[in-house]
């Protein structure tokens, strides 16, 4: 450990150097008196004594205290040098972040504006007018996209690139377009062909279709008693036929009746979907109108069941839905034979009623 007093000395010497101007080359300032002579400063203070024969004076015993306060002087003042420069580069450190932020900031607003341009290019270029919120929407993101750009990034510009704008038009084309399905799906039922075209539909006019054959049928029966080829017995026998075999005849009318009324809702459903895929292809600057293809759907319902009567006696052709000369026979053999040439008589006259009828039976 250095003695106090030299470290005072040292201390001292150091604030004087301080203290003094810094120049390149002494010998270049003449009128500088100050004493260069470093080293024989020292060897006088290192050297002086109380005189006699020319011998120094030993230095005083050093105070422990005194050289203990002074090295801790000495510390600080060290300590206060390297915090002053620290804060020297502290300061140079923050004045460059702070540049840094405001470059940041201005390259940040520039990526922004470009990408806002942008959008107001492209939507010059759709030639509509904004009736759909796009630059709003598209403005929203490019704050959100901005709000997410790291801190001081070289390149902003790439979190706020063209896919924003193209992200945001498909957006609203979307929403739009299921506006428009939520719309349409208002005005037309889910289960819209059977709801306009009801299993039902056909039901009155297959019970008048059979029930015609039915009426004919039971005449030709009534004849066959008249002429005396039917007793009661064979008469009775026989209506009871014919009236078991209606419930199958409707049932049979019904099974074909399905297939005609199954043409017209496919008709409907071809209808809706036209316009569904007018919903598919909807963009901007297009009109939709929901209420125009429900409509086209109520309007083919109603055109279909207005002709169905016409499409039922066509898909039903010449079918006979009764047979009443089985009916007949059925009734003579419950009867039993009435006479003996019964038989041929019979086979001559259901000849001619088959010739008379053949023009009415089972013709529509």
């Amino acid at each position: 450990m250095l003695p106090a007093w030299m470290i005072d000395q040292v201390k001292k010497r150091k604030d004087e150097d301080a203290a003094l101007p810094v120049y390149d080359d002494p010998r270049s300032h003449p009128n500088d008196n100050r004493d260069r002579d470093d080293d024989n400063d020292r060897d006088e203070v290192l050297n002086c004594g109380s005189g006699g024969g020319g011998q120094p004076q030993p230095p005083p015993a050093p105070d422990p205290q005194l050289e203990a306060k002074a090295q801790m002087d000495l510390e600080d003042h060290r300590a206060k040098l390297q915090a002053d420069a620290l804060a020297v580069e502290d300061k140079k450190k923050a004045d460059k972040l702070a540049q840094d932020k405001i470059d940041f900031q201005g390259r940040v607003g520039g990526a922004y504006g470009l990408a806002k341009d942008y959008g107001t290019s492209k939507l010059r270029t759709m030639g509509i007018n904004d009736d759909y919120g796009i630059m709003s929407a598209y403005e929203n993101a490019l704050n959100k996209a901005k709000g997410n750009i790291p801190d001081l990034d070289p390149s902003p510009g790439t979190y706020l690139g063209t896919d924003l704008w193209e992200n945001t038009v498909g957006d609203i084309r979307t929403q739009n377009r299921n506006k428009l399905t939520r719309g349409y799906e208002t005005e037309v039922p889910t289960d819209f062909a059977n709801t306009y075209i009801p299993d039902t539909a056909d039901d009155a006019l297959i019970e008048s279709i059979i029930g015609g054959q039915y009426n004919e049928a039971s005449d030709y029966i009534k004849r066959a008693k008249d002429r005396g080829t039917l007793n009661d017995v064979g008469y009775g026998t026989a209506s009871t036929a014919l009236a078991n075999q209606r419930a199958g005849a409707i049932a049979r009318g019904n099974e074909l009746g399905l297939g005609v009324l199954e043409t017209g809702r496919t008709g409907l459903k071809d209808i809706d979907k036209q316009a569904r895929q007018g919903i598919t292809n909807w963009d901007f600057g297009t009109e939709f109108d929901p209420g125009t293809w429900s409509g086209k759907i109520k309007a083919g319902a109603n055109t279909f069941t207005g002709g169905l009567e016409g499409k039922l006696r066509n898909a039903f052709g010449s079918t006979e839905f009764f047979d009443p000369e089985s009916f007949i026979a059925k009734g003579g053999k419950a009867q039993g034979a009435i006479n003996p040439g019964a038989t041929a008589l019979q086979d001559a006259i259901s000849e001619e009623e088959k010739r008379r009828t053949a023009g009415s039976v089972g013709a529509f």
